[in-house]
């Protein structure tokens, strides 16, 4: 059986929506450090599924915010 902290999924509350993340990021704390700009601190949780982040809060992020939180976290790679 897996201690209770891996069986314990933390759902946020009622009326919460989710937003996905367009692009793929490696590093949470950017992204975090941009909707806490943008929810405030612990007005949302973010989760990663299937190499995607998936941000719930009390509304959905609208395409203003989705592209400054991409300017903000998004990392170009060079080949």
């Amino acid at each position: 059986m897996l201690p209770k902290l891996f069986t314990d999924k933390p759902k946020p509350p009622p009326g919460w929506v989710n937003s996905v993340i367009r692009f793929q990021y490696h590093d949470g704390q950017r992204i975090q450090e941009g909707l806490d700009k943008i929810f405030g601190a612990n007005q949302y949780k973010l989760k990663c599924r299937n190499d995607r982040w998936v941000v719930s809060a009390s509304r959905k992020l609208n395409i203003e915010e989705r592209t400054k939180l991409d300017e903000v976290s998004h990392v170009h790679y060079s080949s």
